[in-house]
């Protein structure tokens, strides 16, 4: 069986913007590598349709804009990302959103499909975090854990 893809999203030149890729940098030096395959998608692009067709397992991190605490952790599935890519919050969500509707038009959407949004804080230029968003990084991270263990074992479907 193929590994779960993990897909880091984002833009680190705009602090929390960027937390898709800064958790992606985490799990490579946590070991995880060696289980799953961890894509940096950066502000994604046509370039991702390959990606997203071809996992089984995928796992998208990202900052998402749902209206909530900065620092609030949440778990999507297809349809509600669908949903919470309207409005974006950058530029890379419209290529999600178009992205991900195009693989279902083709039939080709991950079996098992999970968005980790983290709500942002700052979207300002700069390279740090967010103290709100920097602090969640555990909880993220152990949400990551849970999903490879859990959700994709378990055949958690969009």
């Amino acid at each position: 069986m193929a590994k779960p893809v993990v897909l880091g999203l984002g833009n680190p030149l705009y602090r929390d913007e960027g937390i898709g890729i800064h958790l992606l940098q985490r799990l490579r030096q946590s070991g995880l590598a060696s289980q799953i395959k961890l894509v940096d998608g950066g502000t994604g692009g046509l370039s991702l349709l390959p990606v997203i067709e071809t996992a089984a397992q995928l796992l998208i991190i990202d900052a998402v804009n749902w209206d909530k605490p900065p620092g609030t952790v949440g778990l999507f599935r297809y349809e509600q990302l669908i949903q919470l890519a309207r409005p974006r919050l950058s530029p890379h969500q419209v290529a999600l959103a178009d992205l991900l509707a195009l693989a279902c038009w083709r039939g080709k959407l991950p079996h098992d499909l999970v968005l980790l949004g983290i709500q942002p804080a700052d979207i300002r230029p700069g390279l740090e975090l967010s103290p709100q968003v920097k602090a969640v990084i555990p909880v993220a991270l152990e949400q990551v854990y849970d999903i490879i263990a859990f959700y994709f074992g378990a055949g958690w479907h969009c």
